[in-house]
């Protein structure tokens, strides 16, 4: 029996698209198993101003040595401290969007309307200072020391203040370790600055009141 040549170039024309439809698959598979991998080579060679970062460079004061000084959290790897013209709100005080505030005087946790000159006590700690005590920036939790336990006690705000709940505490470090004021990294996130060693203790609040990590501080201004 004769063959037609036409039924080989078929066959061999069949042969070719499918091993070229199974190494074009192969590829696409090799790419999403290895894309990470790529993907963070490849950031290597991106400069660092394009990047997103993951954390960010939050800016935040903590009132220590009878002023505010201001940080910025870099990268989520260490504290820098910045200059005080960065403008952004003390760790005393939350200005909220319906015009009231919720601060830290020396009674306690204070809502306030300043039209009406109107205060109101929510957490009432006599001798409060603001080295021991702090607002989140947008008046959701506060921070007060309380000297009857040594502990710092955390607060959840609601309503703008018509409302408080108990979060829980943390504790302050033992010697030689020493701290010199606590502030407000984000609402979420509190920081207790330390001496011997000079850190920050970083405390979460999406789960109650959790210790995260210390971070360093570095002195170098940005």
């Amino acid at each position: 029996m004769i063959k037609s040549p036409f039924s080989s170039v078929s066959l061999s024309q069949h042969g070719a698209f499918v091993l070229a439809l199974a190494l074009t698959i192969g590829v696409l598979v090799s790419l999403i198993v290895l894309f990470p991998a790529v993907r963070s080579l490849f950031e290597k060679w991106i400069p660092s101003s394009t990047k997103t970062e993951v954390v960010s460079d939050y800016i935040f004061s903590i009132y220590e040595n009878e002023t505010y000084e201001w940080y910025q959290f870099y990268q989520g790897t260490e504290v820098r401290s910045v200059d005080d013209s960065v403008q952004q709100p003390t760790s005393n005080i939350a200005h909220l969007s319906n015009g009231m505030e919720i601060l830290i005087n020396d009674e306690g946790l204070v809502w306030h309307n300043p039209k009406a000159k109107q205060k109101l006590t929510l957490i009432e700690r006599q001798g409060l200072t603001p080295d021991i005590a702090a607002v989140a920036p947008d008046g959701s939790a506060a921070v007060l020391f309380n000297q009857a336990t040594n502990e710092f006690d955390v607060f959840a705000l609601y309503d703008g203040g018509a409302s408080v709940s108990y979060l829980g505490s943390f504790g302050v470090p033992q010697l030689p370790t020493y701290f010199s004021g606590v502030g407000f990294v984000s609402p979420t996130l509190i920081a207790l600055h330390t001496g011997r060693p000079n850190n920050f203790e970083m405390y979460s609040l999406e789960n109650g009141v959790t210790f995260v990590s210390s971070i360093p501080y570095v002195s170098q201004k940005k």
